[in-house]
């Protein structure tokens, strides 16, 4: 699967408006974690989090068929009950809709086995990282989809 780039200067392009993010990944705590650093990140127009496979597919189904925003970038854990993230891939590539092309699908595992990195490379994986999502992860995946220089830093007020 290749993701189709766009001139980010152009009016709608995924940059201009903000990206939508998929989070898959059954761990609370590194739902938390990633969730913050999109938001840092200065990237982030939505983020949403499913907790299996089954569940991101069900997001996906919903998403295609409504006015919510399909997501340019999945995060995508690989080990997960009812539905792990190779099996996600395996249905994701017998969906049909308009944009699925466009979504670009980044592994963020701990897990280190080479056999699934690779099979899942072949289903159409555009990167591969580790856990945790780091903003420096973030924006080296970002500009190779979308070749640009990171945002500016977001500053936070601390309370």
């Amino acid at each position: 699967m290749s993701v189709k780039k766009e001139n980010i200067y152009e009016a709608g392009s995924p940059l201009t408006r903000g990206l939508n993010f998929l989070l898959v990944d059954d761990d609370d705590i590194c739902l938390f974690i990633h969730r913050r650093v999109l938001e840092l990140s200065g990237y982030c127009r939505s983020a949403r989090s499913a907790v299996s496979g089954r569940n991101a597919l069900e997001i996906l189904t919903h998403l295609t068929n409504g006015d919510s925003p399909v997501p340019d970038i999945i995060f995508l854990d690989l080990e997960m009950p009812n539905m792990n993230g190779i099996e996600f891939l395996e249905a994701f590539q017998s969906l049909d809709f308009v944009h699925k092309e466009s979504i670009a699908i980044v592994l963020l595992t701990s897990s280190v086995c080479e056999k699934d990195k690779q099979y899942a490379v072949s289903l159409g994986v555009a990167h591969y990282l580790t856990k945790p999502l780091t903003l420096d992860a973030l924006h080296s995946v970002v500009n190779s989809l979308y070749n640009c220089k990171p945002p500016l830093p977001v500053m936070i007020p601390c309370h």
